[in-house]
């Protein structure tokens, strides 16, 4: 497989790993945090119970021999019994006898005024007895005992545990004559904190047997099983009321899900993801250093760049261990005080992470190689983008700009912490440049028809040869043999062979190799190109160079070339368009106030945290 797939295939393994341990510290482990914080583990009978009940408990080393005697038990090794005795209440109704006066109507005669008789209506009162239920709270004694089986024996090693389950469950049916099959949902309390973390566990109720029987002093007493874990677990209440209820507050309380193994899930995924990634990250350092790794440093610039680089990845390491951290022993996300709130961990986690991977990673595999290769004002240019600025820029000037305004930014501020956050300034940016370039090359295209006499003149030329020098000629060389060809065109009084041509040729090849830091490096590449072609007709491969050539020739010759004073300088418009984007966005997303208003913030305001 090609070294740049696999390397590519190994950067996307790694983001994967890490998107995987930091999702598990987000999604999953609250839930192994609050498990720890509410439930009680008993690691022998593989279940728990919740810490605010009370309802377990003690342990009891034996079984009870007299079990069997009233009904059938579970079949198995006994491991271990708790049996709670307590109190309970229950509503007693009762009749009682209450009175209560019932009005009736009578008429009685009267003489009125004038002497005649008169009848009237006269409500009167006959006291009345009446029969009332009501209802009084009686105490009861109820005996709870709670046993576990192992019947890891009683089944096969390669039988499905959901059918053996069934399976004893339908045999032990066959034991008793009168039954019910009983379902019932555990951690069915009144904590809407525990019923929704604890739901995705029991989608469905738990299948279970109940039979009712009564124990040798005539007690009622229920019995309940059903098996999980390779084990059976027996509940028995004993209690002349509500013996349903009190079984069932019990069995609410505890849960055979195996919440432990569900911890130690969590904790190995996490730390195997970030085990994985670690290598991840070594491998494709490694592979990307590779060819790199015998050369000599030659370039100071990158050298150092790589250092401030690398300091700035180990601080971002201890920033995500310190969230990892936070975030695998505190279930709490609340971390930061700041602006009259507080920052989530969870966002700093995942940016954090963006930062390493995306910044520090990249920036330093990148600089480690580049500190191998001689230095260049553009050198942190990736290679396969020089040919399009190349095409594409018409100066060292432009390119320079363009260096210090998008890259310099990038590898400066990426690899801080949070570094991440830069792109909100590079992508913009970079996105303004190529539309800015790309609109200027169109224009070009267009109006090529003006430039056809540049065109022309643009021919690769041999500036040794027009300089009478040879390749490997120092400065003071260079500039003896343009004195002495100047002289010669001082004096030829008139001969053609040392007319303005002649004179447009030498100051060409002196401006060229006289620039020994910047143009005459990239003409000897191309000088090497041009002599291995054996082509009179060479074109520049580095287009670039051959721009900056051309604005030589453009100054010699004094042809315009078409150019527009209008035209203003690309890097400055981009930079100025980039101000008023950016301006827009962060004042649309109401990260930035309004220029015209005034925030003022109450110093007594206070935050109040709710509980997970």
């Amino acid at each position: 497989m090609n070294t740049n797939k696999f390397q590519l295939i190994i950067f996307f393994a790694l983001c994967a790993s890490l998107y995987w341990s930091t999702s598990t510290l987000i999604d999953d482990n609250p839930k192994r945090l609050l498990y720890n914080r509410l439930f009680d583990y008993q690691q022998k009978e593989d279940f728990e119970i919740l810490k605010e009940s009370s309802d377990l408990g003690d342990e009891q080393k034996s079984d009870s021999p007299d079990r069997k005697e009233i009904g059938p038990i579970p079949d198995g090794t006994f491991i271990s019994a708790y049996t709670k005795e307590g109190t309970g209440y229950y509503e007693e109704p009762y009749k009682y006898k209450y009175y209560s006066d019932e009005p009736y109507w009578v008429r009685e005669p009267y003489i009125d005024r004038f002497g005649y008789l008169e009848y009237r209506t006269v409500t009167k009162y006959k006291r009345q007895a009446y029969w009332g239920t009501g209802y009084r709270q009686k105490e009861y004694k109820f005996v709870r005992n709670f046993s576990i089986y192992d019947i890891s024996d009683k089944i096969s090693l390669f039988e499905n545990r959901d059918t053996a389950y069934k399976r004893l469950i339908n045999e032990f049916e066959t034991k008793v004559s009168e039954y019910k099959n009983w379902k019932f949902l555990p951690i069915e309390v009144k904590s809407e904190t525990i019923r929704e973390n604890c739901k995705d566990y029991y989608k469905e109720k738990i299948p279970a047997i109940s039979y009712v029987t009564a124990s040798q002093d005539g007690i009622n007493t229920i019995r309940s099983i059903y098996f999980a874990n390779e084990k059976a677990y027996f509940l028995e209440v004993k209690a002349n009321h509500n013996t349903t209820e009190q079984a069932n507050i019990f069995l609410r309380n505890i849960t055979t899900s195996n919440l432990s193994n569900y911890n130690n899930a969590v904790i190995t995924k996490a730390l195997l993801s970030l085990l994985l990634s670690l290598v991840l990250a070594f491998c494709f350092v490694y592979l990307r250093n590779k060819r790199a790794e015998k050369l000599p440093t030659v370039n100071k610039h990158a050298k150092s760049l790589l250092r401030y680089s690398f300091n700035m990845t180990l601080l971002n390491v201890l920033i995500y261990f310190f969230v990892f951290y936070k975030l695998f022993t505190n279930a709490d996300y609340q971390f930061v005080y700041y602006n009259h709130s507080y920052v989530d961990l969870r966002a700093l986690a995942y940016l954090t992470i963006s930062t390493i991977v995306f910044m520090n990673l990249l920036i330093c595999t990148f600089l480690y190689a580049k500190q191998k290769k001689e230095y260049r004002y553009d050198y942190l240019i990736q290679d396969r983008m020089q040919s399009y600025y190349d095409s594409r820029l018409d100066s060292s000037q432009e390119k320079k700009a363009l260096v210090s305004m998008l890259y310099y930014p990038l590898f400066i501020l990426g690899p801080l912490p949070l570094g991440i956050l830069c792109l909100i300034y590079v992508i913009p940016f970079a996105i303004i440049i190529f539309i800015s370039l790309e609109i200027r090359h169109l224009y070009r295209w267009i109006n090529k028809e003006s430039n056809m006499a540049i065109q022309d003149k643009n021919e690769f030329m041999d500036y040794y040869v027009a300089l009478d020098l040879k390749k490997e000629s120092d400065k003071d060389e260079i500039e003896k043999a343009f004195n002495s060809a100047m002289a010669k065109y001082n004096s030829a009084d008139g001969n053609p062979l040392y007319g303005k041509q002649f004179y447009y040729e030498i100051q060409e090849a002196y401006a060229v190799l006289g620039s020994t830091n910047q143009l005459r490096p990239e003409y000897d590449k191309e000088y090497e190109a041009y002599k291995a072609s054996n082509n009179t007709s060479y074109s520049y491969s580095n287009k670039q160079l051959e721009n900056e050539i051309l604005n030589i020739r453009n100054k010699l010759y004094k042809v315009k070339s078409g150019k527009s004073s209008r035209n203003i300088n690309i890097i400055i418009v981009s930079f100025g368009l980039l101000l008023i984007v950016t301006f827009i966005v962060l004042r649309l997303s109401e990260v930035i106030p309004p220029l015209w208003e005034s925030n003022s913030y109450s110093s007594g305001s206070s935050w109040s945290g709710g509980d997970f």
